[in-house]
């Protein structure tokens, strides 16, 4: 017993020695360290001297090749090896044609397995030579970006039966797939993209049982797709995009059960999308783009079970999303943007568990934001904006922690910005324009370290701006126009140090521009206008040159010092409109003769004129204070104040009033000037 199992193990050894032995061979004639490799002394006889009639008519065709005497193997660009030799045409001092085959030669004994000369380029001219068919032992044909390169396929080239690499991509052979083409059985790779082929494809080719690959696209191919290439069951790679291809897509390729990719984007394919093709196992990816394909989505797809990239946007599809294609869990990018779908977003999509990228935007999508979604950890890009989604921003989504951009804009999704979403740690860009979204900005955004782009144009956000999110240094832009945030410009935002454009274009913002923005980056965008800010652009935004604002003039013409000024302390601390109470008598319901209000403003009885009165011992004229409140020591920027204003002691503008009463200042003084008389001294006026 042990005998006999120690001879079938001797055997098994012996046996894969055997089916080694080619790869070994090959391995020394590769130049393997320790072996020698194949010299041209080592073919016989006949095979060296039909291989050399054959070389040396490349040799004629391409000067620069410089190839002279009889060992071919020694050749620059001429590999040899067991059984075989190759020829790689240099690119440089090249140049020429595809030589003819000579006559008198035993092809039977020609070495010639590989040809490639796809490093000429352009310099290499002239056509494919249909006397080339006598290479029956040529493998492999490399012509990639040959472009001047012209003429049409051989039909002579049918008896390459041994061929299994055809490349002529990027070339200007033109003219159609010879049907007769149908014999090459061991033919595996054929690309001729992006060449000027034309006509049908052949239903012939369905007997290339060992095709693998076929591309055709960027071409004049156009006709049908037939439906007998099902029978290619080895086909694994098809791409056919930007040709003129159209008709139907054939429920009958459902039978290509090793198709991992299929590209027909870009063509005018028609019909709807077969059921039937549920059945393609292998499917990794489905591009079908830009076409005139109509119908609804195949639940029966959802059997599509190794598929990661489904591209079906820009057709006319239609219907709704198959609640069943939640079963795709290796999807990578759902692409059904452009289109009729509609209907809401299924929950049970929360089980594609590696989509990454769902983009359904311009579609009449509608319902909710599925909570359950969620649970997609691997989610990068969710772009539903411009359909008809509404509800609420999930605050369940915050669990999506890769996800890099939500785009929810022209919809009517409302309800607050979600405080939870400042988990998205790896979120850069967030898109929330023309929505019904309100509330303030939410200060825990200032943790999400990855935010780039903010948009929230024209939604009733309001509030202040945080002061927190002077923290977010990856911000670039953020755009708030049209919005009710209010307060001031957060000093703390001189940190943003990468911000490239910020716009709060028609909010409610007021207060004095930030001095230490200077530090923001250059270049920047500010655009700052239909705002109540008051003071001027700071001197320091324009030094060094790179920051841009667009402001209103109030704060950035010539006279903002003294028409816009900021109030100071005391105003704002008597100003009504940072108390909520108003001194204006005809906004209390008081009257706004002195003798009937509560607070006169008879300046005796005023605690701000007391010691102008005494001062000027009871005499004096009275005067409002209607220009601006100067800061100590300068009196320079009063200056504005003219023939009809004053300068104090305390350095404030002061104007006569008109009839014994406080009267309002010119057009250009400040609005919340404040509406009270003082007694200045007539010698002040001398």
């Amino acid at each position: 017993m042990a005998r006999g199992v120690r001879l079938r193990a001797r055997a098994a050894v012996a046996a894969a020695a055997v089916a080694l032995l080619p790869l070994l061979l090959l391995l020394c004639a590769a130049g393997v360290p320790g072996a020698r490799a194949v010299a041209t002394g080592d073919f016989p006889s006949a095979q060296q001297t039909n291989t050399l009639a054959v070389l040396r008519e490349f040799q004629t065709a391409m000067p620069g090749l410089g190839w002279t005497g009889d060992d071919f193997c020694g050749f620059s660009g001429v590999t040899c090896g067991v059984a075989s030799v190759s020829v790689t045409v240099p690119g440089v001092g090249v140049s020429g044609v595809l030589p003819e085959m000579p006559g008198g030669v035993d092809y039977a004994q020609v070495l010639l397995t590989s040809v490639d000369a796809s490093a000429m380029g352009p310099q290499l001219s002239g056509s494919l030579p249909a006397s080339w068919s006598s290479l029956t032992r040529l493998m492999s044909l490399t012509l990639t970006e040959c472009s001047s390169l012209r003429g049409p396929l051989p039909v002579e080239w049918k008896a390459l039966t041994s061929l299994v690499t055809l490349l002529v991509s990027g070339t200007g052979v033109s003219g159609s797939l010879p049907a007769s083409w149908s014999s090459l059985t061991a033919l595996e790779m054929l690309e001729g993209f992006t060449s000027s082929l034309s006509g049908p494809l052949p239903p012939e080719w369905s007997s290339m049982a060992s095709l693998r690959t076929l591309r055709l696209d960027q071409t004049k191919i156009n006709g049908t797709l037939p439906a007998e290439w099902g029978s290619l069951r080895g086909l694994q790679y098809l791409w056919l995009y930007e040709t003129d291809l159209s008709g139907t897509l054939p429920p009958e390729w459902s039978s290509m059960a090793s198709l991992k990719s299929l590209r027909l984007e870009e063509t005018k394919i028609n019909g709807t999308l077969p059921a039937e093709w549920g059945s393609l196992g292998e499917m990794h990816d489905l591009f079908m783009q830009r076409t005139d394909l109509s119908g609804t989505l195949p639940p029966e797809w959802s059997s599509m079970a190794e598929v990661r990239r489904l591209w079906l946007h820009s057709i006319r599809v239609d219907g709704t999303l198959p609640a069943e294609w939640g079963s795709l869990k290796l999807i990578e990018e759902m692409y059904l943007y452009s289109t009729d779908l509609s209907g809401t977003l299924p929950p049970e999509w929360s089980s594609m568990t590696s989509v990454g990228k769902l983009w359904l935007y311009n579609t009449r999508v509608n319902g909710t934001l599925p909570a359950e979604w969620g649970s997609l950890k691997r989610i990068e890009d969710v772009w539903l904006h411009e359909t008809d989604l509404s509800g609420t921003l999930p605050p369940e989504w915050s669990s999506m922690t890769s996800v890099g951009s939500i785009w929810v804009d022209s919809t009517r999704v409302n309800g607050t910005l979600p405080t939870a979403w400042s988990a998205m740690k790896e979120c850069w860009s967030l898109r929330f324009t023309n929505t019904l979204v309100h509330g303030p900005l939410p200060v825990e955004w200032g943790t999400m370290a990855s935010l780039e782009s903010l948009n929230l144009d024209n939604t009733s956000i309001n509030g202040p701006l945080p002061a927190e999110w002077g923290s977010i240094t990856t911000l670039k832009h953020l755009h708030l126009p049209n919005t009710s945030v209010s307060g001031t410009l957060p000093a703390e935002w001189s940190s943003m140090s990468r911000l490239w454009s910020l716009n709060v274009d028609g909010c409610r913002l007021s207060g004095s521009l930030p001095a230490n923005w200077s530090a923001l980056p250059r270049p920047v965008w500010l655009t700052l206008t239909n705002n109540a800010f008051c003071g001027c652009v700071p001197a320091s935004w324009s030094a060094p040159a790179g920051l841009t604002v667009t402001a209103d003039e109030s704060v950035t013409g010539s006279a903002c010092m003294t028409t816009n000024a900021c109030p100071t302390a005391t105003e704002e601390s008597s100003n009504p409109s940072t108390t909520g109470e108003s001194s204006n008598p005809s906004t209390t319901g008081e009257s706004s003769n002195p003798s009937t209000t509560g607070e006169s403003s008879n300046p005796s009885k005023t605690d701000d004129s007391s010691d102008n009165a005494s001062a000027a011992s009871g005499a004096g004229t009275c005067a409002m204070t209607g220009c601006v409140s100067c800061a100590a020591a300068s009196a320079s920027v009063c200056a504005a104040c003219s023939d009809a204003y004053f300068l104090t002691e305390d350095y404030m503008c002061v104007r006569y009033c008109e009839s014994g009463s406080g009267t309002s200042a010119t057009a250009t003084a400040v609005s919340i000037a404040l509406v009270a008389c003082v007694l200045v001294p007539a010698l002040l006026f001398a």
